[in-house]
């Protein structure tokens, strides 16, 4: 033989026995479909936690816009609301059931058809009913700060709708008669009885409806704050199922991967068992072959048995069957590494603006808010790729009215510049939209309720977390609602004269806010004249002497940059 022949050259028809066991192992067991399945299920597991993370943040940008334009006030309103709906309305029905029941006694007590007197029970009751609703606001309109108007005015009320009663009554009282002239005076031909039991009805109705039911806007209001809070309650639960399936997503595929591990380790070791068999063959026959030569044929072998004996290809081996658990620690490590780099790291205070626009439509002469006028307040924020809420609302002679916002986020660390920047863009447009959709809306109203609003815009910008707050009215100050009415006479001398008055007057009627501290009030207005710059002086005072006890700066204008400023002029020039 040559004398480069080794023992593994006669060896082949063994390790074929051999690795078609190993083989038949593999599929038996499904190695490779085990391996690619956890890999699958890995992959897996990570698409759900990005469609998870976007559908989490989906709901975050629905839930911001909510929560920030809910109003907390609204919550208030809800006992009279709902005694309302729940209380008053069902015993007002029961009044009009029993009225309803009543009449029809009587009528038909009185004679003729069961549908004419169902017909005129009905009116009866459509009369009193239309008329309680209607009187209780035409009295608060007329007489709304006088006790002894308004019992004028309600006892005037009852003459019509006694009439009402008394000529139905009379009518059905002679028509009675007519038919059976043998009943008279046998029976009380007199209608006052039916008209008092029918005035008295409506005297309950109207005093229910006078002293309980809520404004309309007060209704409005609290139907708006319930909705909002239903929509909110509805998204938090979803985003909450949402974090549960995230947080079970780690040990669903944990248990997904062992079911497969386990394969693989059984797998292993029916292959280990091949192996040492595969080995003590090996050696039974080296010992026999010694034997029979008497160690001639020692030169075949080289002692280390990895080297004289052909390898099994395995299929189980230990890098493919923890090959799946590394990858998930290398990437746990990973995230782990890199929140200790960042948190390690020093990062400055992103700025964060809450900026809220007021614009007044009760005059035509009171100045507009334009982009220009505001963008540079915002890019002192929005340009260091800070935070900035933006709010704008109109002011009429109604206490709610619709309010329209546009927010834009902290750009992030590692954040796509282009795309902060295309948001940024947007969000410009977006208040740009606000501001030239109501630039042509002219209306004339006879009240002008511009307080009441204000505060309501500084107490949500007081809970605002943002580290700079500003409010820019753009109005003249002159009240007129139920709070203060500059329009009066009287309350207008009381005005010029000692405005100190004014602010007590005004106090006593409404809540001012407490901790105002840290928040701006822009007024801009350019009087027309001598006589309107002395009221808007004067209201100036009054609001000066409300507020900036609170800790609120109240500043007259807003400044322009000088580019924008001879924009203004140039457009002036041509025009």
């Amino acid at each position: 033989m040559p004398k480069t022949t080794s023992i593994k050259d006669f060896l082949g028809a063994k390790r074929a026995d051999f690795q078609f066991l190993v083989d038949h192992i593999e599929k038996s067991c499904n190695g490779g479909l085990q391996k690619v399945k956890g890999q699958s299920h890995i992959s897996k597991a990570s698409e759900d936690d990005l469609d998870i993370n976007r559908k989490i943040e989906s709901l975050d940008l629905k839930l911001t816009p909510l929560k920030g334009k809910l109003d907390e006030s609204g919550k208030k309103l809800k006992p009279e609301v709902r005694n309302w709906f729940y209380v008053f309305i069902p015993l007002l029905i029961f009044i009009g059931g029993i009225e309803l029941i009543g009449n029809f006694d009587v009528f038909s007590s009185l004679g003729g058809s069961m549908i004419s007197s169902i017909g005129i029970a009905v009116l009866t009751l459509a009369c009193t009913f239309w008329y309680a609703h209607f009187i209780p606001d035409k009295i608060r309109r007329y007489a709304p700060n006088s006790a002894k108007k308004q019992v004028i005015l309600f006892t005037l009320s009852i003459i019509p709708i006694a009439v009402v009663y008394y000529y139905f009554s009379s009518q059905r009282i002679a028509f009675l008669l007519a038919m059976n002239p043998d009943l008279e005076g046998v029976i009380s031909s007199s209608p006052w009885v039916f008209t008092v039991i029918n005035c008295f009805a409506y005297v309950i109705s109207c005093w229910i409806i006078w002293a309980y039911k809520p404004s309309k806007e007060t209704i409005l209001a609290y139907k708006k704050y319930r909705n909002d809070t239903r929509e909110i309650k509805k998204l938090e639960i979803e985003r909450e199922q949402l974090c549960q399936q995230k947080t079970e997503l780690p040990s669903n595929l944990r248990g997904k991967l062992t079911k497969h591990y386990n394969v693989l380790i059984l797998g292993k070791q029916f292959e280990q068992e091949v192996v040492t068999r595969y080995h003590r063959c090996f050696e039974e026959m080296k010992m026999e072959l010694y034997m029979r030569t008497n160690g001639a044929c020692a030169p075949l072998f080289t002692g280390n048995i990895n080297q004289d004996l052909p390898p099994l290809q395995l299929n189980f081996s230990d890098k493919d069957i923890h090959k799946p658990l590394q990858s998930s620690m290398t990437q746990f490590m990973g995230i782990v590494l890199l929140l200790l780099t960042l948190t390690s790291c020093t990062s400055k205070i992103q700025p964060s603006l809450s900026l809220s626009v007021m614009d007044d439509y009760t005059d035509k002469h009171i100045p507009k808010p334009d982009i220009d006028g505001i963008q540079p307040l915002i890019q002192n924020t929005v340009d260091k790729d800070g935070s900035c809420d933006f709010r704008y609302t109109s002011i009429t002679d109604a206490s709610f009215n619709p309010i329209y916002d546009a927010s834009i986020k902290v750009k992030p660390r590692f954040g796509n510049t282009l795309e902060h920047l295309s948001k940024k863009r947007k969000f410009y447009r977006t208040i740009e939209g606000f501001l030239s959709s109501k630039k042509d809306t002219l209306q004339s109203y006879p009240h002008s309720s511009i307080l009441t609003p204000v505060l309501r815009e500084l107490e949500l910008l007081k809970r605002s977390k943002s580290n700079t707050k500003i409010l820019l009215l753009y109005s003249d100050l002159l009240e007129s609602s139920s709070i203060y009415n500059v329009y009066d006479t009287y309350q207008l001398r009381q005005l010029l004269k000692d405005y100190n008055k004014v602010v007590e007057i005004i106090t006593n009627k409404i809540e001012i806010p407490k901790n105002l501290n840290g928040l701006t009030l822009h007024i801009i207005y350019y009087p027309k004249n001598a006589q309107d710059d002395q009221l808007f002086k004067e209201m100036l005072k009054v609001w000066r002497s409300i507020l900036e006890p609170s800790g609120l700066h109240i500043q007259l204008g807003i400044a322009k940059p000088i580019s924008t400023v001879s924009k203004d002029t140039h457009k002036k020039k041509q025009t």
